[in-house]
């Protein structure tokens, strides 16, 4: 059985809890345009009929609440580790209640504390979910371990036929992965801070064979930070290769069809910011990656 070695893990409660509502600087950001738009086009067929329950972990502030209710969701359970986050989720909805036409919002929206690698089955929740999002949730798994535990709590609270949706770093396989945080962090030398955010990928994540000592890298342990003077926020995650993804939803429990969906472009972001901008974006910048994956076997995941 491999072993790993990397640095110190942070807990993500008191990393945001410190950040709170700056984490909301994300949404000036470019990458925000790109997120929201593809969020929308892939929850919409999986929640078109009306009625689709949706837990949404790693929640943060709420910020993707009103998006999840527009793509047709009746009910959504907002969950993160951090308290602070979860106060400034329930300030944010409730304002947005207050100041939003009638007939906008629509559905009961919950938030709640909550670890996805030790959370479980929700037990006052026994209706279960038909999408379960983690928005930027896998990329805080420091081991495939981590991630198979926040998989497992997925697959617990979906119900049959349920898909998963995820946001997260862009798939890189493990043979490219040691090289592509070197590449990064030589555009990041060139350019720093060129995206509105910097990457510093600092540290392998390892692997060691027990039976031959041969050490294979699984990821990278990197620090985000985003925004400019009292609204910058710095926060610790991770980065592993796109064969841990993959093999820890199965070992999740997760046997449907895993998808790394393709990435749009919406007309918006280059109206604003320009074809070219993004052309160099998908090269050199920090690039998403989006996942689709059912909970059983015979899932037939709508596009």
């Amino acid at each position: 059985m491999p072993s790993f070695s990397f640095s110190e893990s942070p807990s993500p409660e008191p990393q945001y809890d410190q950040i709170g509502p700056k984490f909301n600087v994300l949404q000036t950001l470019p990458i925000s345009v790109i997120q929201t738009h593809n969020l929308r086009r892939t929850l919409t067929p999986l929640l078109q009929d009306g009625g689709g329950r949706v837990l949404d972990l790693a929640c943060g502030t709420g910020m993707h609440t009103t998006t999840i209710l527009s793509c047709g969701a009746s009910y959504v359970l907002g969950i993160d580790i951090s308290a602070e986050m979860i106060r400034t989720a329930e300030r944010t909805h409730h304002s947005l209640l207050s100041n939003t036409e009638e007939g906008l919002i629509r559905g009961p929206v919950k938030f709640m504390t909550g670890d996805a690698t030790t959370l479980g089955l929700i037990a006052d929740e026994p209706k279960g979910f038909d999408v379960v999002l983690g928005s930027w949730l896998l990329n805080y798994a420091s081991t495939p371990k981590e991630m198979t535990s926040m998989f497992q709590t997925i697959a617990a609270n979906l119900k049959p036929g349920g898909v998963f949706v995820g946001l997260t770093l862009r798939p890189v396989c493990r043979s490219n992965i040691e090289a592509y945080g070197e590449v990064i962090n030589k555009y990041e030398a060139k350019r720093p801070g060129r995206w509105g955010l910097a990457l510093d990928y600092h540290t392998p994540i390892v692997t060691s064979s027990e039976d031959d000592g041969e050490e294979t890298t699984e990821g990278w342990q990197e620090t985000l930070t985003m925004g400019v003077g009292d609204k910058m926020v710095k926060f610790e995650n991770y980065h592993l290769c796109r064969e841990v993804y993959e093999e820890a939803a199965l070992a999740g429990d997760m046997r449907g069809k895993f998808e790394w969906r393709k990435v749009e472009v919406p007309r918006e972001a280059i109206r604003i910011w320009g074809e070219e901008f993004w052309k160099t974006y998908k090269l050199e910048g920090p690039w998403i990656g989006l996942i689709v994956v059912g909970k059983d076997h015979d899932d037939d995941i709508l596009d």
